[in-house]
Parts: structure tokens; C-alpha cells; sequence
């Protein structure tokens, strides 16, 4: 913007925009939905429901390692779980404070 003459700190109305989401991770809750409904069928497959526990493993290690590290899966899993609606509730909040 600096180099066509304009203000790079003032707004310009746009027809359209690219919208850039950046995380620490691409797993997203929808992966975990996703494997849950294939292991949840009642058609499910031993694989499907192997894929869905790693999955979940690789949630919890990879986003809740430090406080979901006791238990077996399923104590885990339900930890995480608890976790994951508290952080999106702070998450919701701020939007809405924000008018998003």
C-alpha cells in the first residue's frame, strides 16, 4: 500500500477480501466429529474405530498433553472435552465483546 501512495493504516472499503486463519495446528474439531460418526455407525469397522482413538490421541497430545496426561483414553478423552468447552467459551466471549 506504502508504494501506491496510500495509508497502510487506514481503511479501504473492498468488493471482496481473503480472510487468513492462522493456528499452531490444522486438527480442528470437525476432524474429531468426523472419525466419531464412522466408529459411532452401527456399520462401523474395527479400523474406523482404531482411527477415530488415534485421533483423539493426537488431540490430546498434540493440544492438551500437559493437563490430560493420567487416566486411560476415555478419562482423557472426557478431560479434554471439558477443556475444549471451557477454551471455547472464552473463545465466544471475546468475539461477542468484539461485536464479531
Amino acid at each position: 500500500l506504502a508504494q501506491q501512495g496510500r495509508d497502510p493504516d487506514s481503511m479501504v472499503r473492498e468488493s471482496c477480501a481473503i480472510t487468513c486463519r492462522v493456528a499452531p495446528s490444522f486438527l480442528r474439531v470437525g476432524h474429531v466429529d468426523l472419525f466419531a460418526r464412522r466408529a459411532g455407525s452401527k456399520n462401523a469397522t474395527e479400523l474406523q474405530k482404531q482411527q477415530l482413538e488415534k485421533i483423539v490421541q493426537h488431540a490430546i497430545d498434540r493440544e492438551y498433553s500437559d493437563t490430560c496426561s493420567s487416566g486411560d483414553l476415555r478419562e482423557r478423552s472426557l478431560s479434554m472435552m471439558h477443556q475444549f468447552a471451557e477454551r471455547l467459551a472464552a473463545l465466544t466471549a471475546g468475539w461477542i465483546r468484539v461485536g464479531f
